[in-house]
């Protein structure tokens, strides 16, 4: 024990040194002879003379530990330590007097001082002072760790406490042998609507428990909770209540189970939440999505329909427009007409071909995408169509580049859809690259591990075993006046525009990558599009072989 002590008082010393002490005596030669004991020992001793000085002393510097003289010019050392002790009951007070009674050490201990002392005989007095102020102190110290491990408690239960109100959280604890409540939590009596007056623990039962439910949701709660088979430590329930006021509340419960030494349940614990408000934005969702689904397949059919309709109207147009034009039935007279004749056409082309693309897009959007696929010589035909386009960029002083592989590379696919995603990507690159500058087409092949498309990238997907395929690599490049990042990803979508350069102006409503997205989606590829501004793009296609 002694070494313990001792131990704890190095541990104290080495973190408080010096410990400041007030002594309160007018002996004066009995304080010098007290401070030449303590100094060594690590304290630091502020001598005054009365009660007054060591009350004034005390509110302005206090010390850690103050010795009171049982008798003080200006007023009994026993009533400074009441006052003291009235303004800090915790600190640590040594009594000493030369005039030990019965009844002075009583009123001390009364009085509340920490240790009593008899002066004489002084070598006694000596030789016991360091080891009971060293106690004192630890006293001190364990009193100070108490309260600070108590303060720690008070503010840890109030954060759970505002945590739980926050959260709408309620907690409860079940005798499982007896299948009655034995807690219910303030927050909990709120969520049922109940006060503690209705709760009477040890008797507040399962089937007074479950009064509540909703009717519905009644098998389906008593087959989850309360651990009905004994083989599970735990459940997790959502469920519904009849509020008083007529609504429903839902709530989501969780158990835990505590068994003996025998591993029979015994006794449970857990939390109610209401939910409510989680469910009824979760509805509020479903019901909008299932709105724009809807509204998406409504808008899609009827584009779908419209573009049908819209095409037999222009046939004659374009029918008529092109007998005129080859003056079928004799001249037109005027030269004037002929322009016009070929302006109704052109006009007709170009509204056919915009038809043509809101089909597209409309058809795949509304999933009736109808795909024709047969086995094609890839390199062959993405060397017609880079044959077909030459005149787009010959037009424009455009330098074009072709590499192809001379083996055969053989797709499963359409080939009118793999042909306007080919056109669609050379006309993009024609229309943004300046003059002077150079479009290339690159075809190669790679083994992709599970093909797994996120963001438009390709990566692996872990957690699967890895699936093998060869693929084809087309890569369509310009270095033309490029696009931001930031709107690579709305370029993909229907009626799109990005105006990159006020200089520029392009025809065309924003379809053509949306449509390249869908037919390649619908081929089990993957298009990546990398692209800085003045840099140029480049557009990625992932084809499996």
């Amino acid at each position: 024990m002694t070494d313990l002590v001792s131990l704890e008082w190095q541990k104290l010393c080495a973190t408080q040194l010096p410990i400041p002490v007030l002594y309160v005596d007018d002996d004066t030669s009995f304080v010098e002879e007290v401070k030449g004991v303590l100094t060594p020992l690590g304290y630091k001793l502020t001598p005054v003379l009365s009660a007054e000085e060591a009350f004034e002393f005390q509110s302005m510097s206090p010390a850690f530990l103050v010795i009171v003289n049982h008798t003080l010019p200006d007023s009994p050392g026993i009533d400074l330590i009441k006052k003291l002790l009235a303004v800090n009951p915790q600190l640590q007070t040594v009594f000493i007097t030369s005039q030990e009674t019965e009844y002075q050490a009583t009123e001390a201990l009364r009085a509340g001082v920490t240790c009593y002392i008899n002066k004489d005989p002084k070598a006694v007095f000596f030789d016991v002072l360091p080891a009971i102020l060293e106690r004192t102190l630890l006293r001190a110290e364990t009193t100070k760790r108490q309260q600070n491990l108590e303060r720690e408690v008070r503010e840890s239960q109030l954060r759970l406490s505002q945590a739980v109100t926050l959260a709408e959280l309620g907690f409860w604890e079940w005798d499982e042998t007896r299948n009655t409540a034995l807690y219910y939590s303030p927050e909990l009596l709120k969520i049922y609507e109940m006060d503690a007056s209705q709760v009477e623990l040890g008797s507040w039962t399962a089937n007074k428990d479950l009064k509540h439910l909703h009717p519905d949701d009644y098998e389906n709660y008593r087959y989850k909770s309360h651990f009905h088979d004994g083989t599970t430590d735990r459940f997790d329930v959502e469920f519904r209540i009849n509020k008083s006021n007529g609504s429903i509340a839902y709530l989501r419960e969780i158990g835990q189970a505590i068994r003996n030494d025998s591993g029979d349940i015994i006794r449970s614990y857990g939390t109610v939440q209401d939910i409510t408000q989680i469910k009824i934005t979760e509805q509020t969702l479903q019901l909008a999505l299932s709105e724009a689904e809807k509204a998406n397949r409504t808008k899609a059919s009827f584009l779908a329909s419209m573009s049908h309709e819209l095409r037999t109207p222009l046939n004659a147009i374009l029918g008529f427009s092109e007998i005129l034009t080859e003056e079928h039935f004799g001249p037109l007279g005027s030269e004037k007409y002929m322009h016009y004749a070929r302006d109704i056409h052109n006009s007709g082309n170009h509204l056919l071909s915009l038809i043509s693309s809101i089909l597209e897009v409309s058809s795949a959007e509304a999933g009736q995408l109808q795909l024709e696929k047969e086995s094609l010589p890839l390199c062959q035909l993405i060397k017609d169509c880079f044959e077909e386009t030459t005149a787009i960029f010959t037009n424009t002083d455009i330098e074009t580049e072709l590499s192809i592989p001379l083996e055969t590379m053989v797709i499963d696919a359409d080939a009118r859809a793999i042909r306007q995603i080919l056109f669609n990507l050379l006309t993009n690159a024609a229309k943004f690259t300046p003059r002077n500058g150079k479009v290339s087409i690159i075809l190669d092949e790679i083994v992709i591990e599970r093909a797994h498309q996120s963001n438009g990238r390709l990566s692996e997907h872990s957690g699967y075993e890895a699936a093998v395929q060869d693929h084809a690599h087309i890569a369509i490049a310009d270095n033309g006046i490029g696009i931001d990042q930031t709107d690579l990803s709305r370029l993909q979508q229907p009626f799109t525009r990005i105006n990159t350069d006020p200089h520029l102006s392009q025809e065309g409503m924003g379809l053509g990558l949306a449509i390249v997205k869908s037919l390649i989606e619908a081929h089990s590829g993957i298009m990546e599009i990398e692209s800085y501004p003045g840099q140029g793009t480049t557009v990625h296609l992932y084809l499996p072989l």
